[in-house]
């Protein structure tokens, strides 16, 4: 990929998408994952559909897409601060968290 003059791409997460999951026990392979230590973005700040918002409740809309995006995708953190052993650590907690599912 091409950036523009002295341009450089600023990556700050790695995205994963949980496989063989869906609904409540997806949303609750997020939470224990985040409960063991690794931010899943989805729980901390409580992401969902929009339309599932009250702000937007005069909006009838349906994206199954949409919903189950949210309710599988685990932003990995990815900054300069984060060595090796973080990527091992949050690595070992994902594949434990999933092997119970």
């Amino acid at each position: 990929m091409a950036f523009p003059g002295d341009g450089a791409p600023n990556y700050y997460n790695f995205v994963l998408v949980v496989k063989g999951v869906r609904g409540n026990q997806a949303r609750q392979v997020l939470k224990e994952v985040n409960k063991s230590g690794v931010p899943v973005d989805q729980v901390k700040y409580g992401y969902d559909v929009f339309y599932c918002r009250p702000v937007y409740s005069h909006i009838s809309a349906s994206c199954p897409n949409a919903e189950m995006l949210v309710d599988r995708l685990i932003q990995l953190p990815v900054h300069p601060r984060i060595g090796k052993t973080d990527i091992y650590r949050m690595g070992e907690i994902i594949g434990r968290i999933g092997d119970a599912f």
